[in-house]
């Protein structure tokens, strides 16, 4: 038999308010649960996360403090005073800075060391153009060798 007040339950039951607390209410225990069986590990990884941020603010410390007290050496490289490819060896000389820059061993790249190189054009009326380049003393032979 039919009967209307079952029916109006059912319509009730069928309104967006109460799906939507039901939903929510459901989500809740949901992550209630969750919460209270992993609780235990929320200070490891609050501990582990902290960890984290320490050791990479102390690298990037020590690695400014190793970078200001390293020490430099300038070369002084004069090319040619008459040449007819000027822009194709300028593009050359900074191509081979820039390679000799990426090479990094497996452990630099672990610590973050980075190879630094400094360069300055100067040109004078008399000298003419001179590229002044500064580097560390580990990097001025493979340099030297590459030019």
């Amino acid at each position: 038999m039919y009967c209307p007040e079952e029916n109006k339950m059912d319509i009730q039951k069928l309104r967006a308010d109460y799906l939507l607390d039901n939903f929510l209410n459901s989500f809740h225990l949901e992550q209630n649960l969750i919460v209270s069986k992993y609780s235990s590990y929320i200070p490891l990884i609050y501990s582990l996360f902290g960890l984290i941020v320490a050791s990479f603010i102390l690298r990037k410390l020590l690695l400014m403090r190793n970078s200001l007290k390293e020490a430099s050496i300038l070369l002084e490289l004069t090319p040619p005073s008459f040449t007819e490819q000027e822009s194709y060896t300028t593009d050359q000389l900074f191509s081979i800075i820039h390679s000799l820059g990426s090479q990094q061993s497996f452990m630099d790249r672990i610590f973050g060391n980075k190879t630094r190189f400094s360069l300055e054009i100067v040109s004078t009326k008399n000298q003419g153009i001179r590229y002044i380049i500064r580097t560390s003393p580990k990097q001025v032979n493979t340099l030297r060798k590459s030019l």
